[in-house]
């Protein structure tokens, strides 16, 4: 009974994905199920019907899972050289799309902290804080918005474990994270959750807070294998 539970579920999981979703978000779903192969299939075939940050996003995320899922030295120099590429080919164009260039070193800065590499952090850090202050929100459609308020939550929460001397209250940003737990948009609504998991075993070291996030990740993405350790692995 159990196996048919499970069975039905991820049939009609699958079956909602196929046919109610957007293409963006399709991709989305096969990264976080750790579907990699057809997540590239997806981005090779479909990739001028993407929104242009959606699109460019998503090829970074799914570079980081695949590294994060692989786990190996090879998979992870890979990802920076994927990334370290991404930040050239942008700071070369004319104009900039500085949006793109932070979110990429967004995701050096986690790479880093990865690496336990303090001073590449602190460094990606100030970098993607001084971008913010001189950021026009609205020049971002509402996607973007809600995107950069997620990852700038977490980076403003992060820097009480970076800087010493940095306001320990959280309290707005996890309000903002939480918020987005119940999001129609499921690229929202997981983000926030996979977020506020890290951020409640690593950083407030709460991790009883974290417990019913990491089992609706598992629920709705059966075949991640690393959100069923997420409580206590890196990812």
């Amino acid at each position: 009974m159990l196996h048919n539970n499970i069975f039905i579920l991820i049939f009609l999981i699958t079956f909602s994905i196929s046919g109610q979703y957007d293409i963006e978000t399709k991709v989305f779903y096969h990264i976080y199920n750790q579907n990699f192969i057809e997540a590239q299939k997806l981005l090779n075939e479909k990739s001028q019907y993407m929104k242009p940050f959606a699109k460019s996003w998503l090829e970074c995320d799914l570079q980081w899972w695949k590294a994060v899922h692989t786990d190996t030295d090879s998979a992870y120099q890979k990802l920076q050289l994927f990334l370290e590429k991404k930040i050239n080919i942008e700071e070369n164009k004319v104009p900039q799309d500085e949006h793109m260039i932070m979110l990429y070193k967004n995701y050096l800065m986690r790479f880093s902290a990865m690496q336990n590499q303090r001073f590449k952090v602190l460094k990606y850090f100030y970098q993607i804080e001084s971008f913010n202050h001189k950021l026009d929100i609205d020049s971002l459609n509402e996607f973007e918005k809600d995107i950069f308020q997620i990852f700038n939550s977490v980076l403003y929460i992060s820097k009480s474990k970076l800087w010493i001397f940095s306001d320990k209250n959280n309290a707005e940003y996890l309000r903002i994270l939480e918020k987005y737990t119940t999001s129609d948009n499921l690229m929202l609504q997981t983000l926030s959750k996979y977020f506020l998991i890290k951020i409640y075993t690593e950083i407030l070291e709460t991790p009883a807070k974290a417990i019913h996030y990491q089992e609706d990740l598992m629920r709705i993405y059966p075949n991640n294998v690393n959100f069923k350790t997420l409580l206590n692995t890196e990812g």
